[in-house]
This record gives C-alpha cells, sequence and structure tokens, in this order.
C-alpha cells in the first residue's frame, strides 16, 4: 500500500512546509501507516546520524590510504603541466636575476658608493637648541655642503 504524500514527508522532516501544510500533514501522518512509517524511519536515521558512533578503521586501511593519496600527490608533482611551468618559472627567474646582474655592473662607481655623514653639521645642529634651527645646518648634508665660515 502506498501513500502520495510519502514525498512530502520528507519535505515535513527537512522543515520545508509552511506552517499550515505541516499541521495539516502532521495529522494525516498520524493518521496514516505509510506516512507514519516513513516519518518514523526518517526520524530514526536522523538519530543514527546525529548521535552513532563514528566507524572503526582498522590501522592497516589508514597506512594504505595514506600511501595512497601520497603517492598521488608526489605523481602529480610529475605531471607534464607541472614540469613545463617549473622549466617556464626557472627560466623567467634566471632572465631577472641576469638582468639584475648585468644593471648592477653597469652602474656607475658613484651611486653606488655609501654618503658620508657631516659630524660637524650634526653636532652644530644638535647643539643650536636655542638658535633658529632654519639657520643649521642638515645633518644629513654632504660634507661639501657644510659652510666651515659660519
Amino acid at each position: 500500500m502506498q501513500c502520495d504524500r510519502v514525498q512530502k514527508i520528507h519535505a515535513l522532516y527537512d522543515g520545508a512546509l509552511a506552517a499550515s501544510e505541516c499541521a495539516e500533514l502532521q495529522s494525516h501522518a498520524s493518521a496514516c501507516a505509510v506516512c507514519s512509517r516513513e516519518l518514523l524511519e526518517l526520524q530514526r536515521i536522523g538519530r543514527f546520524v546525529k548521535f552513532g558512533a563514528p566507524p572503526i578503521v582498522a590501522a592497516s586501511t589508514l597506512a594504505g590510504m595514506r600511501m595512497r593519496l601520497k603517492s598521488r600527490r608526489i605523481a602529480r608533482l610529475y605531471e607534464p603541466r607541472v614540469i613545463g611551468m617549473a622549466k617556464w618559472l626557472t627560466s623567467a627567474a634566471a632572465a631577472v636575476m641576469l638582468t639584475c646582474g648585468v644593471a648592477l655592473m653597469n652602474m656607475p662607481a658613484h651611486v653606488a658608493q655609501t654618503p658620508t655623514l657631516n659630524t660637524a653639521g650634526w653636532e652644530a645642529w644638535a647643539v643650536a637648541a636655542n638658535e633658529d634651527v632654519s639657520k643649521t645646518v642638515d645633518p644629513l648634508s654632504p660634507v661639501e655642503d657644510f659652510d666651515w665660515n659660519r
């Protein structure tokens, strides 16, 4: 014996029906043996899924699964696409390094030198607590800009 409302019992259990339709279907399920059995079965499955114990898997099975996953990951590393991408990236990195090396080799000598700090200017800057700061020398200015006749 089949009932045409059995499919709606699933929607009732999932909470996908409107309140009026839900009340009507619950009263039908209490009178219909097929629908009440289906609703009880859904509730039983729901409790099992919610409170059921996790499956017990043998350690050897887990070890075998780990080995298969690891071998698949390693095999993926040697796929032609991955190797092609690695070759391309290596070539691009080598080109960048070569370009930077050539640029550094062709750089003028005065650009690469570290500027000397004007220690006399720095001292004058530090001592000028009561003086007008705009008249003192910038401590980071090169030595040749220092006014020795001040």
